[in-house]
Parts: C-alpha cells; structure tokens; sequence
C-alpha cells in the first residue's frame, strides 16, 4: 500500500486511504492493515489512524487518546466525538492529561452532553486542577448538578455561555448574590452582568424584568435586552427606561432599536409619555421616539412631554423635522423673532427659516443668496433646500432647484454648501424636470470645462 502512496499528491493518498480501510473493514480484515501501517514510523502510524477513523475502528482510536503524536492523538478525539468512544476511556485520558489535551477532552465531553461523566470529572478536577479547569465543563452537567455547583464555582465559570443553557439556574444564583451581597455583582462587574442578563433575557424575559425591577438602576439594561422584554411587558419595559436613576443615555441605556420603539408605540401604555419627558435631555433618543410615532398621534404626545415648557435651541435641528406641521411653523416663528429680538448674527436665523412655511420663508432665503457675507451665502443654499425638503412639496424643491445656475460664478465653499444640502432633499421630491438642472454645469474649472466641451 505504500508503494501505492508514494507517487500520489496529498489529497489522492487520504481518498485512497480512506477507500482501503473501509473496504477492508467490510471483508473484516482491517486490524491487519492497521497493526502493518503502524511499522513504518511517524508517517505509518498518521495513515493508520486516518484509516481507523474511516474504517471506524475505535478501540484502535481509544488506545491513541493520549498519543503523543498530535495528528494521531487528533483522529483518536476526533473519533471520541462521533464514533462513541466509552466514557471510562475519556476519564481514562485525564490522568495525567497536558492542559491543552484537557481542554479538547472537555470540548469531547461538553460536544457529547456527557452528563455523569463530566460531573464526575468536575469533582476530580476540582481537587486536581482548581476550580478554573473544573469550571469548564459545567455547561456539560445536568441542571441540577449546576444548581448545586454554581455557588462554589461562579466565580471560575463563562457565566454567559452557562446562561444560555441553564437560565433558571443562573437567575436563581444572581439573584441569591444580589439578595445577600448587594455590592459584590454591583461594583466593577457590569459588562459580563449585562451579558449574563442578555443571555438569559429570551428565554425567560419575565424573569429578567422582575430583576430589573427589584435591584433597580445598579443593574446594567442594554439595548439587545430590549426586544424580549417589550414583547413580554411593553409598560413595564417602558418604566425601566424612564427610571430617573437611570439617566437618559449611558453605557447600558442606549436608545432602543427603530424596531423596539415601533413594538412599544403600538402597544401604548400609559408610559410612554413619562419616557419622552425623561428624553428631554438626550434629543436624539427623542428624535428616535418621535419617528416611531404615527404623524397623528405626535401633536398629543409632544403636549405631555414639553407640558408647557419649550424645546431648547440644541434640540431644535434633531426635532423640528419631526414635529407636526403647526407645531413646526410656530416654534420656527417664536425661535426667529427670538434670535432676531438678540441681534444674532443672519446666518443663525437662517437654519431656522428652513423650517417656516415655503411661502414665508422663500423670499428672505432668496434674497439673501445675494448677500455680500460667504457664511451668509451658504447658510440661506442649506436652508432654502432643507425648507423645500422638510415642506415635502415637489415644486418647492423644483423652484429650488432653478436657483442653481447661481452658483456658476459661486465661491467654492458657497457652492460646496450648496450642493451638500441638494444631496440630503429625498430623492421622491425630484421630479424629471429636475434631470436638466441637475446635468447643467454649475461653475468652477470643472464646470467651466464642461460647458466648453472639454474633459474637466
């Protein structure tokens, strides 16, 4: 058979292998080959694992558990994974196993759900190797060996990755450790709680919530926590969020997915409000709350948040997009004669008439494209093209639009402006009148080059 082998590549030698060991282990003459192969060296005793593994041959492959040859002790693991070496032989193995050699058994044994095995190994490791090497086959244990275990080992155990089996056992640990130790989980633990939490939270989302509930703010609340838990309780989720001792935004309270708010708007609990007021503070998590809204249920929910008060300035490019119409027109109205009352300079009024009626604010934009002041320039080309893109009106954005060829003889930063707020106006506001504005040159050498003829 080697003669056979050697003038063949790699790939071809482990077919040919593979397809001798099985038809050998049908005539049931395999032990043969394998006890011939093992004669001739390192490169033998490689060919005769590969061929028990093919010809399933696993007492061979049990002998080889803790062969110093890694490719042979590799098939021999290998086998212990899907041709059912016995438990005793894996244990067998253990004794005076390397650490890396342990670890791949533990992967055999947690691959295999060997229940009593690994209990029995986690005893006799415990006392061997520590709790850390103990640990690692916890998730392999029955529930009720982990339960009995969890409260000696946690401290040495993947607690994310025991939670995602064991949920119930975890919750009971976290919660015992809580109840009786309130700072130990509390104070420089927070990332692998919250994966913990994240890990148990869709399988027993109720669970969760009332844990989140009874320990308060201390315990980390994360965005992919979410999900599960609006669906099971969208109230209670939303108290969660609104807790003042949480803060509006942090590590753990970043805003919910557009998919969660969607989910917690529909359900609309009494909440919800309470929620936009505790916002107030973070705009962009109350932007991300506005958009889940319906536009006709807005007008009554901004009432409840701002109850009487008034958005600040710093909100005011986040939200004002989002409010209702009348609402928008107003608070654009009371924030320009504000500005104007202050004497601020024109190119901060100009962000603000973007969002009055097209027809109010169209002619002092207009007429301030010819300002002599750059920074006024570019600020009325932003506004004039977010007031036609806020407007919503095609036309407007059309008349916008035929302003363009201004910027022929523009300086670059003005027509830069310019041309950055075109970019952000939807593209379901452009009709095809637009295509001929939009190929015409607009200035500058390129454009110059262009209307010429020439290659810019």
């Amino acid at each position: 058979m080697l003669a056979d082998l050697d003038p063949l590549s790699h790939p071809e030698r482990q077919r040919l292998v593979v397809r001798t060991a099985r038809e050998r282990a049908a005539l049931g003459d395999l032990t043969g080959l394998l006890s011939g192969l093992e004669r001739h060296g390192v490169y033998g005793r490689r060919l005769a694992a590969l061929a028990a593994s093919a010809g399933r041959a696993t007492g061979f492959l049990t002998e080889r558990l803790t062969d110093p040859d890694p490719v042979v002790r590799g098939y021999a693991l290998h086998a212990a994974r899907t041709q059912g070496i016995a438990d005793e032989a894996i244990e067998a193995a253990y004794t005076g196993a390397s650490c890396t050699l342990r670890r791949r058994l533990a992967r055999v044994v947690r691959h295999g759900r060997r229940h009593r095995l690994a209990e029995r190994l986690v005893v006799g490791l415990r006392a061997e190797w520590g709790d850390e090497e103990a640990a690692r086959l916890l998730s392999a244990c029955s529930p009720a060996f982990v339960a009995r275990t969890l409260p000696e080992l946690a401290h040495a155990a993947p607690l994310a990755p025991l939670a995602a089996r064991f949920p119930d056992e975890l919750l009971d640990h976290l919660e015992r450790v809580l109840a009786e130790h309130p700072e130990t989980l509390r104070l420089g633990h927070w990332p692998a709680l919250a994966d913990v939490l994240g890990a148990t939270v869709r399988a027993r989302p109720a669970r969760v919530l009332d844990l989140l509930e009874r320990f308060g703010p201390d315990l980390p609340l994360r965005r992919d926590h979410l999900p599960p838990l609006a669906a099971t309780d969208a109230e209670r989720t939303l108290r969660l969020l609104a807790d003042p001792r949480r803060g509006a935004v942090g590590p753990y309270t970043l805003p919910p997915t557009s998919g969660t708010l969607r989910r917690l708007v529909r359900a609309d609990p009494p909440s919800l409000p309470a929620l936009g007021r505790h916002w107030l503070s973070a705009p962009r998590c109350l932007a991300a709350l506005l958009r889940a809204l319906p536009p006709g249920r807005r007008d009554a929910f901004l009432d409840h948040v701002y109850a009487g008060a008034l958005p600040k300035e710093a909100e005011l490019p986040l939200l004002l997009p989002l409010f209702p119409h009348a609402r928008r027109h107003a608070e654009a109205r009371r924030q320009v004669a504000a500005r104007r009352a202050a004497g601020r300079p024109w190119a901060q009024l100009a962000p603000v008439l973007a969002y009055l009626p097209t027809d109010e604010a169209q002619p002092e934009l207009r007429g301030a494209l010819a300002r002599p002041d750059a920074d006024d320039r570019s600020a009325a080309w932003t506004a004039l093209f977010a007031g036609a893109a806020v407007s919503g009106d095609r036309l407007a954005v059309q008349d916008a639009l035929a302003l363009l060829p201004r910027l022929r003889n523009e300086q670059d930063p003005v027509r830069c402006a310019a041309l950055t707020a075109l970019g952000r106006v939807p593209a379901r506001l452009l009709t095809p009148a637009a295509v001929p504005v939009l190929t015409a040159p607009t200035g500058g050498p390129h454009g110059r080059a262009a209307a010429a003829g020439g290659r810019p």
